[in-house]
C-alpha cells in the first residue's frame, strides 16, 4: 500500500450521506443520533448523525467530521459535491 492509493471503496452507490466539518467546540456538543436538517434546492431533508470521525493528514488529526445519514431522501435531489446548509440539533 502506498500513500495516495485508494485502499477500499464501500457502498452500492444507492445511499447518500452528508459529511460536514466540526469545529473543536462543536465536537463536544454533537452526539450520535442527533437530528440534522439539510437544506438543498428549496427543500429540507431530515437526517441523523451516524458517525463522528477524525480527518487525518500526515499522521496528524487536523479536524473532525460528522457523517449524517439521510431519512427519506427524494430521488435525485442531492448530487456529489453539492453545497447544502446543515443544522444539527444538539439540544445545547
Amino acid at each position: 500500500m502506498q500513500v495516495g492509493h485508494q485502499f477500499m471503496g464501500l457502498g452500492s452507490g444507492q445511499a447518500v450521506e452528508v459529511v460536514v466539518p466540526l469545529e473543536q467546540k462543536e465536537l463536544y456538543q454533537v452526539q450520535l443520533g442527533d437530528a440534522a436538517a439539510i437544506e438543498a434546492a428549496d427543500r429540507t431533508i431530515m437526517g441523523r448523525v451516524a458517525g463522528i470521525f477524525p480527518e487525518v493528514r500526515d499522521n496528524q488529526v487536523v479536524s473532525f467530521q460528522a457523517q449524517i445519514k439521510l431519512i427519506d431522501l427524494p430521488a435525485g435531489l442531492l448530487k456529489p459535491g453539492m453545497m447544502v446548509k446543515v443544522s444539527i440539533g444538539t439540544g445545547k
